[in-house]
């Protein structure tokens, strides 16, 4: 406890005052007693916690009025009633006070104990509000979600290779979750060896165990990414709920700066918990009819779900030409455009089958120009210069490129 534990006697006469402060003696720690002579005086003293000892001048109904609109004001701070006679206010104008106890004061172990029982729930309440409190001041991770209304569009690799370049970029804290539940392929994209998997932590039940052991069933990337791959088994997707999702995302946001989410294909119940706690939504579209179209039904059903348009973002894979299909046919299409277009390259498959990610071993290419040029304008802005430094790369001519120093590591 950071606080210091109170206690605040209400009672012109002193000796009430000089009472508890005996009974209270052997405390450890000691309280720090005050004495008031009325409720009015009270008020000025008052702390979010502690408690109150009305004693027998306040049973009064007059009084007992001004405690119970001291209680509203101080919901957190316990009562006591010290009281020799009956109240002078019927029985309910007492209760409505909710004090912790009513005590004549001439029984001194009954006052003494019920003064110690108010501190006790006092504490734990100072407690509890002082938690709430450092929780409230640490801001939420990000969560950015990558998904696509059809397969092939290259999920995965915009998820992981979005991963490493915000960890190299910023420097902060990554994470990156596997939502495939069935057939995830981060694990294989990253050339990991997971000890754990999304299934055993969430059979974590209990919310403090679940942040307590959390990055201890992470696997640590060698780019600084910590990741969360989907189960081994995909008979095990089944042990993982929409709720699930939610406390593991909740879980990694206040560990983490970003999270981001590998979505499988479509709206199912998974991507839909993913879009209750995500911060930005990437979806990813290529030059392909059936693409195209999915698009424009995935949009529809976003929309009728109400997710913000500022909070969302279109990303173009495999842009290329001679494909009967082009970038600017279905930007007639989508008048909000493109945050950014990903070339075709053969770098990509490359990368996704030796498990490098192209933004780790090639961030320099134009891919790795167009993943940046996505994210840029969502970096804090300590990280946009960096990041347009390494998308300015992608103009420099090959022969130049190649005698370039290649970035070094944000941990270097």
């Amino acid at each position: 406890m950071s606080g210091q534990r109170n206690v605040i006697v209400v009672e012109p006469d002193p000796h009430l005052a000089v009472t508890v402060e005996a009974l209270l003696s052997g405390v450890h720690p000691v309280p720090e007693l005050l004495a008031v002579a009325d409720v009015e005086e009270l008020e000025s003293w008052a702390r979010p916690t502690g408690v109150v000892v009305a004693g027998p001048s306040c049973a009064d109904k007059q009084s007992l009025a001004a405690l119970t609109a001291f209680r509203d004001r101080h919901p957190a701070v316990r009562i006591v009633l010290a009281f020799d006679r009956r109240p002078g206010a019927p029985m309910r104008d007492v209760v409505t006070i909710g004090a912790d106890a009513l005590i004549d004061p001439t029984h001194a172990e009954s006052l003494r104990g019920a003064i110690l029982r108010a501190i006790d729930l006092a504490d734990g309440l100072a407690a509890a509000l002082e938690a709430a409190q450092e929780h409230a001041a640490a801001p939420l991770g990000q969560v950015l979600t990558v998904c696509s209304a059809t397969g092939g569009c290259g999920k995965t690799f915009y998820a992981t290779n979005l991963a490493v370049a915000l960890a190299r970029i910023t420097g902060r804290k990554v994470a990156l979750l596997d939502l495939d539940l069935q057939f995830g392929e981060v694990m294989t994209a990253l050339r990991l060896r997971p000890q754990h998997t999304m299934s055993d932590v969430a059979a974590i039940d209990d919310e403090g165990e679940l942040g307590t052991y959390l990055t201890e069933m992470l696997t640590a990337h060698e780019s600084g990414v910590w990741v969360l791959p989907a189960p081994l088994d995909p008979a095990e997707a089944d042990r993982v709920g929409p709720e699930d999702i939610g406390r593991v995302l909740g879980a990694l946001q206040e560990q983490f700066d970003y999270v981001v989410v590998d979505n499988p294909t479509g709206l199912g119940e998974g991507t839909l918990a993913a879009l209750d706690r995500s911060t930005h939504l990437f979806i990813l579209a290529a030059l392909d009819l059936s693409s195209v179209r999915n698009l424009r039904l995935f949009l529809q059903t976003l929309d009728r779900l109400r997710i913000p348009q500022d909070d969302l973002s279109l990303i173009l894979n495999k842009d290329q030409t001679g494909v009967g299909i082009d970038a600017a046919d279905i930007e007639r299409l989508f008048p909000r455009g493109f945050r950014s277009k990903i070339p075709y390259s053969r770098q990509v498959p490359r990368s996704m089958n030796s498990g490098v990610p192209l933004f780790a071993s090639e961030p320099a290419s134009l891919v790795a120009g167009g993943i940046v040029e996505g994210i840029v304008d969502l970096l804090p802005q300590d990280a946009r210069d960096a990041a347009r430094e390494l998308t300015e790369v992608q103009h420099v001519p090959w022969y130049r490129r190649m005698f370039r120093p290649t970035p070094a590591p944000a941990d270097a």
